[in-house]
C-alpha cells in the first residue's frame, strides 16, 4: 500500500535521525495519515511531537528545542526515493508530504 511505503520511508528516516530510539518506540510513534486538505499534501507524518517528548524526558544537551526541530531532522534523514517529491513542516511539527504524481500513475497503472 502507499501508506505502507510512506511508513517504511519515515521509519528509516526516524531511525537514522534518532538512533537512540528502539524499533518498538519508532513503530509506536509512527503516525502516517491522509491529509484533510489537498493543499497540505497527500499524507502527513505526526511523529515529531512524540519523539520530542521522549527526548525531552530523557534530558541532556542534545534535546531539540521544539517538535519542529525533530521534524527538520527527520526530513534531513529521509532516504532517497522517487515517491515523495516535497515535504513541508506545518504547525507544531507535522510533516506534510506530497507524492510524485508520476510515481502514483505508474503504481496504479499496473
Amino acid at each position: 500500500t502507499v501508506i505502507g511505503k510512506v511508513s517504511a520511508i519515515f521509519e528509516k528516516a526516524i531511525a537514522s535521525a534518532y538512533p537512540e530510539t528502539t524499533p518498538e518506540q519508532r513503530k509506536k510513534w509512527l503516525v502516517i495519515s491522509a491529509t484533510s486538505n489537498p493543499k497540505f499534501g497527500d499524507y502527513q507524518c505526526n511523529s515529531a511531537m512524540a519523539i520530542h517528548k521522549f527526548l525531552k524526558d530523557q534530558g541532556g544537551d542534545s534535546v531539540p528545542k521544539a517538535p519542529r526541530d525533530c521534524s527538520s531532522k527527520i526530513i534531513e534523514c529521509m532516504p532517497e526515493n522517487d515517491m515523495i517529491v516535497k515535504t513541508e513542516i506545518a504547525g507544531p511539527g507535522f510533516i506534510n508530504l506530497f507524492l510524485n504524481k508520476d510515481w502514483v500513475a505508474r503504481k496504479y497503472a499496473r
